[in-house]
């Protein structure tokens, strides 16, 4: 009986944590597509953007910005928002950007923005 209960309790652990993920990659899934997008031209097409953001897309719900200028990708969210969810819009990068060679670092930069980096 134990030893089922320890069981149920690492499957209930292993669904959540899966849960979570992939609430992640449905909730940034516009943006992962825009920031991949940029990231692979800058692999195949271009060798960097212009430093104007000429380029700039937003997401479907026009809630997020995303920005390629040099060999940076500038992500904004397009309403006044906590630093607490740039956080997780950097963690869900980062994450998903995990073991990339097109991306050396995903960080939060001093003007709030997340910056996927390709240099």
């Amino acid at each position: 009986m134990k030893v089922l209960k320890q069981t149920l309790s690492v499957i209930v652990a292993i669904v959540a944590i899966v849960m979570i993920s992939s609430c992640s990659q449905i909730k940034y899934g516009d943006v992962f597509e825009l920031t991949d997008n940029f990231a692979e031209k800058l692999t195949t097409t271009y060798q960097h953007y212009d430093m104007l953001g000429q380029h700039a897309e937003q997401t479907k719900d026009k809630e997020y910005q995303v920005t390629p200028m040099g060999r940076l990708i500038v992500v904004k969210i397009n309403r006044i928002a906590k630093p607490s969810e740039y956080e997780s819009l950097c963690n869900a990068l980062k994450s998903h950007y995990k073991g990339d060679k097109r991306v050396s670092d995903v960080f939060i930069n001093k003007g709030g923005t997340v910056v996927v980096d390709c240099r």
